[in-house]
């Protein structure tokens, strides 16, 4: 179990020879907000594929049987109302969305708990000769500039580490020689 409230490992050499540096609180409303991101970013193509499968699927509900062209004689009368149709596509689609992110999102959270990105744990980030470090309560942990891609969002940065990790640098941290321009400068460079 991580212990968040345990003060953060020191990262050696984080004053003026880093090439930017930033300290934080992780918050849970940020790892709320970064993991959102995160999972959009992951399973983009897959949650795109289930819209468009879920919106042709409510235009076909949507339809009147009597209001189709059949063949003379032949009367199809559905028994369940419109509203009814259009929920239970509507929940149809909740299970699915939920079905595709679900698993990731279990992974994530356990790569993030084992790297110490948890709420209340206060972390360290330096971004030195191409490499991008972190310490925290679970220890030191870096990683090549070139391995990394990083998104910006509008409160912060979401670097992507791992298939399965990322870190969330907020805007709102405490920047080491400089501001979160500077240091979003250092991690795309």
């Amino acid at each position: 179990m991580t212990n968040p409230y345990r003060a953060p490992v020191e990262t050696p050499n984080v004053g003026d020879e880093a090439d930017a540096a930033a300290e934080f609180l992780v918050t849970a409303r940020q790892l709320r907000f970064a993991e959102s991101k995160f999972l959009l970013y992951r399973c983009g193509g897959r949650l795109t594929l289930a819209s468009f499968v879920m919106i042709a699927l409510s235009l076909l509900v949507a339809v009147d049987a009597s209001s189709l062209p059949l063949p003379t004689g032949t009367m199809v009368q559905l028994p369940v109302p419109l509203v009814l149709r259009e929920l239970a596509v509507m929940g149809l689609a909740t299970v699915v969305y939920l079905s595709l992110i679900l698993s990731v999102r279990k992974t994530v959270r356990a790569e993030l708990t084992a790297h110490g990105f948890v709420d209340g744990a206060g972390l360290s980030v330096v971004v030195k000769d191409r490499v991008l470090g972190w310490s925290g309560p679970q220890g030191l942990f870096s990683v090549p500039l070139n391995q990394t891609r990083p998104i910006r969002t509008r409160k912060g940065m979401i670097v992507v580490v791992d298939r399965d990790l990322f870190l969330f640098i907020p805007k709102e941290a405490a920047f080491a020689g400089g501001r979160y321009q500077d240091f979003a400068r250092a991690l795309v460079a």
